[in-house]
């Protein structure tokens, strides 16, 4: 405005706006400075955005558009398709504006992953780890899966002979596995949940615990279960009760 006499502007966040203990629309036209030396008025608040990553509350931030000589960055949306020419034209202008610091290009996407950077090999890190002990649970299961129909051999023979169908065979064999996940997931849950919460309270934004995702992934470990040992208990169900009598 032509009675703000100064050539030094801001734009701040809502954030700032509200430690200064003025609202939004209070702030416009006060008179505002990082420093003595850089006083000038606000000319603009605008929403809040993160410029750090989510581990972090966000913070007051500035804009200072005054006459400076210690340019380190401009920002510039652009269109992609023109990026070649953008960043010739974008070199030049910083140049201009800074003739004794290098022009570096960089993404704003690519500058947002690096803040997430240790976040990303920590999940790499976990799901190899969860890979691996799936694999071998899995084994641990399918071996006692055939060691346990290979013990019951004459008992399922009997039932068979008795009328069993190969349904109740395969319900009875699988139950005995049914118990030791249950009993392993009530066990693993509280561990999950106090390693979840301490993960997340690293985070100034973050998702609530339900009930709910432990009881998938207590559904998911059944249903993975039930598919390695399903193949013994299908075989044991259908053998021949006679070869198994006679074996033993």
């Amino acid at each position: 405005k032509s009675d703000w006499d100064s050539t030094v502007y801001y734009l701040v966040n809502k954030t700032g706006v509200e430690k200064l203990g003025i609202s939004p629309e209070e702030a416009v036209g006060k008179r505002f400075g990082i420093d003595e030396g850089m006083m000038g008025y606000i000319a603009g608040v605008v929403d809040d955005f993160h410029f750090t990553s989510f581990h972090t509350d966000i913070e007051p931030w500035a804009a200072y558009t005054g006459p400076q000589n210690f340019k380190q960055l401009l920002y510039a949306k652009v269109n992609m398709s023109r990026i070649e020419s953008v960043k010739a034209e974008m070199g030049k202008v910083w140049t201009d504006l800074v003739p004794d610091r290098p022009f570096e290009l960089r993404y704003v996407d690519e500058a947002v992953k690096g803040l997430y950077e240790k976040d990303k090999q920590l999940s790499q890190i976990i799901l190899t780890f969860t890979v691996l002990a799936i694999a071998i649970g899995c084994l641990g299961l399918f071996g006692l899966a055939s060691y346990l129909a290979e013990k019951r051999t004459k008992e399922i023979g009997i039932r068979k002979v008795l009328g069993a169908d190969v349904s109740k065979i395969v319900m009875m064999l699988s139950k005995e596995y049914v118990r030791i996940i249950l009993i392993s997931n009530l066990i693993g849950w509280p561990i999950a949940y106090i390693a979840m919460s301490r993960w997340l309270e690293g985070f100034a934004y973050s998702i609530d615990l339900s009930w709910y995702y432990f009881l998938v992934a207590g559904l998911m470990t059944v249903m993975v279960a039930m598919f390695t040992v399903s193949y013994q208990s299908v075989k044991a169900a259908f053998s021949n009760p006679v070869d198994s009598l006679r074996n033993e």
